[in-house]
């Protein structure tokens, strides 16, 4: 008998350290340019590369399956194997939309003490309750 282990990934954010020489980096460009965007980009595809290849794969494998009539009770297996996957993937899709999430909350925040403060020390309280 085989069993498939679900497997998922866990994504959390860690809010960054904010030095006093990176919130003037920061200060700057945003002084610089008004719509300079401080949230830093993540690809999907770069994070989900492995399952989309896997996913994509086994797809084909089904269709390919499927088309050639005669191999048509082969097309349990890959379909169960899709079914035991996706479980796992979605699990990660929503881990992965609730780190983004949280990511642009704090990157929102965080965009709004800096422009709103004239120092170091006057944003470091703010900062810390994000």
């Amino acid at each position: 008998m085989v069993f498939i282990r679900n497997r998922y990934k866990d994504y959390k954010f860690e809010k960054p350290i904010i030095t006093e020489s990176e919130f003037k980096r920061l200060k700057m460009l945003l002084e610089l340019d008004k719509e300079y965007n401080i949230n830093p980009k993540i690809s999907f595809v770069k994070a989900f590369k492995i399952e989309l290849i896997v996913i994509f794969t086994i797809s084909l494998i089904t269709l390919f399956v499927f088309i050639i009539d005669s191999l048509f009770f082969l097309i349990a297996i890959p379909i169960i194997v899709i079914l035991t996957l996706s479980w796992g993937f979605i699990i990660s899709l929503m881990n992965y939309g609730f780190f983004i999430n949280e990511k642009n909350r704090f990157y929102k925040k965080l965009r709004k003490f800096i422009i709103s403060s004239d120092n170091y020390s006057n944003f470091y309280p703010k900062y810390i309750q994000i």
